[in-house]
C-alpha cells in the first residue's frame, strides 16, 4: 500500500505572513474592542457612544481576521489562498477608505493608515500570485 501524498502547503514566506497577520490583526481587534476611544485619540475622532459601538463591531471583525490567519498559516495550500484573497480585499478596502477620508483625518494618522493598509495589502497580493502559480502536488 502506497503511503498518502503529502498536503499541498505554501512556504514559509506565506506561513510567517500569515503569522504576523494573525498577532497584528488581533492586536488592532483586541485595541478597538477594549480601548476604542484610546486607539482612535491620533485621529481626533469624537468617541461618541454610537462610534465607539461601530468601532467595536469593526473590532470585532479585525479579531476574526486574526483567527482566520492563524488557522490558515498551517493549512493546505487552498486554506492559505483563501485567507490570502479575504485579508487582501479588506487591506484594499481599507487603504480606499484612508484615501476617501484623507481630509479628515491629520497627515500623519493618514500616512500611517494609508501607508499601513497599501504596504499589506501589497503582501498579500504578492503572497496570494505566488500561491496560485505554485501547482498543487499530484494526487
Amino acid at each position: 500500500m502506497r503511503p498518502a501524498p503529502a498536503p499541498d502547503r505554501v512556504g514559509r514566506p506565506t506561513r510567517a505572513l500569515l503569522l504576523l497577520s494573525a498577532v497584528h490583526a488581533t492586536y488592532v481587534g483586541a485595541a478597538m474592542l477594549l480601548a476604542p476611544g484610546r486607539y482612535y485619540a491620533p485621529t481626533g475622532l469624537a468617541m461618541t457612544p454610537p462610534v465607539g459601538m461601530v468601532v467595536r463591531a469593526q473590532g470585532a471583525t479585525w479579531l476574526g481576521l486574526g483567527v482566520v490567519a492563524w488557522l490558515a498559516r498551517r493549512g493546505e495550500r487552498r486554506q492559505a489562498v483563501t485567507a490570502l484573497a479575504g485579508h487582501l480585499v479588506v487591506q484594499s478596502a481599507a487603504a480606499a477608505v484612508a484615501v476617501q477620508g484623507r481630509a479628515h483625518l491629520p497627515r500623519p494618522a493618514l500616512l500611517v493608515d494609508l501607508g499601513g493598509h497599501a504596504l499589506l495589502a501589497l503582501a498579500f497580493g504578492t503572497a496570494l500570485a505566488v500561491a496560485l502559480a505554485r501547482r498543487p502536488a499530484p494526487g
